[in-house]
């Protein structure tokens, strides 16, 4: 079986384009068709393991540097607070010192 696969977003400007507005899945389909007709069409081929594998720890590396910024600023506004000793404020520095932790593992295991 051949594939290709098009960004949805390229299709509706397509059908914007021939000023189609009735919008029932029947003409989609009729649309869609005429686009593969008109428009030339690349075979799609599934990734390598080793770039699905990227992605995913670079979107995981992603995830703990949110975390990370969020905590960040939680310890910026309990500081500012005056609260420089307790164990909100030493959870926090733990759970920030993790999460940079497996961030670097992370990173190195991407190289």
């Amino acid at each position: 079986m051949r594939v290709t696969v098009m960004n949805p977003l390229v299709i509706k400007r397509f059908i914007q384009m021939k000023l189609n507005r009735v919008k029932t899945d029947k003409s989609d389909a009729k649309m869609i068709c005429h686009y593969g007709q008109e428009q030339q069409m690349y075979l799609w081929s599934p990734s390598l393991e080793y770039v699905e594998d990227c992605k995913q720890l670079q979107t995981i590396t992603q995830l703990y540097l949110k975390q990370s910024t969020a905590i960040k600023n939680k310890l910026h506004t309990l500081q500012t607070r005056g609260l420089k000793r307790g164990k909100m404020i030493r959870s926090l520095k733990r759970q920030l010192k993790s999460l940079q932790k497996e961030i670097k593992l992370l990173e190195i295991e991407m190289e």
